[in-house]
């Protein structure tokens, strides 16, 4: 006997009817699990087009077997979410959902479709948040697992989780040409904990993965009272914490491939990245858009305008084999970080620096940035531009503190300099072991260029994008 219903099944009025039916019809006969196979009964397609997001119950599976799934046009919201999301169950702890999983087998695929009229520009004229327009949506869940799935051309980001923990992401695929706005990948939002990421490839339009504690608990600005879609859990923590980053394999257009952005008091730490390259992109940035500038960023001091980070809130780093040569640096720090350790980084081709600070950006945000604690440990870097530097520091502001970074087992070739730190950083505590020079040199330049802060407009300018899609 069989231990899972299929959509094909529960036939409704429209995909998204079926495979929900199908979802009700497995828990109650107690096998709590679905397949959506390939080929669709109801419209004799290998495909299966989703006008309402399915919601997914605690205890519970779903199997993707190498089939195709592709938004409607048109609608708001995603392909999956958990049960409680943006329902008052969703934001107590008491009700927290354990145990989903959504797995392909074969060639999984979730495609977003044509671009909505709904965006970060528009949603707050519509009055719906453009949020909901991520395709797979889970808040409020613990023990989960997503794998095995390729996502194109999400119309905005890949995965979001908020006050998540003790899951697994795990063989995930990107595509997207660029056609609308902030295409992240794999989004890790406040009070997210013990998860694993790994396996990720290809390219997004914004960052690969994000780790952000940012969000606030104001209103949202939609709905009755404005509260309709918030995205806080009662009386659990703010922090993201415990999390591992490996195996990633990605081309962000302007973006890192890894961002860790934590502002208001929340806390990171203990979070590992291991194994990242940068490829060439599939699709190319636009006319205008900045080249690459971090494979791994760190912090910025005033994120669109919430709270400046202090040090301590990030801590506990650790940064190893990063291999990049279409980035410009290794890793960029914007705000604060303490206890910090990067080992075994390749850089070649249009890689400037090692470590970074917010330089060409556009926000906010101010520059600058403390650092204590701080252990770079294996380098071969190979200059192949004009102006390169081991470490790349030349935007700081009066009280900034470097403290206790140490540089060891350094392979420089045609490297300008060791290090280039603004006048205004307070304190230079930089340290140095068995630094081989080859055709380069080990000076530590000062450099009292005026810092130009860019200030954004509260709105978003406009997304221009030329880019079709011509296999819908």
């Amino acid at each position: 006997m069989r231990d899972y219903i299929t959509p094909n099944e529960t036939k409704r009025a429209s995909d998204s009817e079926s495979i929900q039916a199908a979802i009700e019809l497995a828990v109650s006969e107690g096998k709590r699990r679905i397949v959506i196979p390939r080929m669709n009964e109801r419209t004799g397609e290998a495909k299966w087009i989703i006008d309402t997001t399915v919601r997914l119950p605690s205890d519970f599976t779903v199997i993707l077997e190498d089939c195709f799934m592709q938004m409607a046009d048109e609608v708001v919201g995603g392909f999956f979410c958990n049960e409680t999301l943006f329902t008052e169950r969703g934001t107590e702890l008491k009700y927290r959902q354990r145990n989903i999983h959504v797995i392909g087998v074969g060639d999984a695929i979730l495609d977003g479709g044509r671009p909505t009229e709904i965006n970060e520009e528009t949603q707050f004229s519509i009055g719906v948040p453009v949020r909901l327009n991520s395709p797979i949506f889970f808040m409020n869940v613990e023990h989960f697992s997503i794998e095995n799935i390729k996502i194109h051309h999400q119309r905005y980001w890949g995965m979001r989780f908020e006050y998540c923990s003790s899951g697994v992401i795990r063989d995930i695929s990107f595509k997207v040409i660029r056609d609308r706005r902030n295409q992240d990948g794999i989004d890790l939002r406040n009070g997210c904990h013990d998860i694993l990421i790994e396996n990720v490839s290809g390219q997004s339009g914004d960052d690969l993965i994000a780790l952000s504690a940012i969000d606030t608990d104001m209103p949202t600005g939609f709905g009755e009272g404005g509260n309709d879609y918030s995205v806080i859990v009662k009386g659990h923590d703010w922090d993201i914490h415990d999390v591992t980053i490996r195996n990633i394999y990605g081309s962000p257009v302007t973006h890192p491939l890894v961002a860790l952005r934590n502002h208001n008091g929340a806390k990171m730490y203990n979070i590992h990245i291991e194994n990242l390259h940068d490829c060439p992109m599939l699709y190319p940035a636009h006319e205008g858009e900045r080249e690459r500038y971090a494979m791994v960023h760190i912090g910025d001091n005033i994120y669109y305008r919430l709270s400046r980070q202090v040090m301590g809130d990030t801590h506990d780093i650790t940064i190893r084999d990063i291999y990049y040569r279409n980035t410009r640096s290794a890793v960029q720090v914007g705000g604060t970080v303490k206890n910090m350790c990067i080992s075994n980084l390749h850089g070649g081709g249009e890689a400037t620096s090692a470590l970074t600070v917010i330089g060409d950006n556009w926000g906010d945000d101010v520059y600058g940035v403390d650092m204590e604690n701080v252990l770079v440990d294996g380098v071969f870097l190979s200059g192949e531009k004009d102006d390169v530097s081991l470490i790349d520091m030349p935007y700081m502001q009066k009280g900034n503190c470097i403290k206790r970074l140490t540089v060891k087992n350094a392979y420089l070739e045609n490297v300008n300099r060791l290090a280039i730190v603004h006048t205004d950083c307070t304190e230079l505590d930089l340290r140095t072991d068995n630094v081989t020079l080859i055709n380069s040199s080990d000076k530590i330049e000062r450099t009292s260029q005026p810092i130009k802060i860019k200030r954004a407009e509260r709105n978003l300018p406009p997304f221009k994008s030329t880019a079709k899609r011509d296999d819908i």
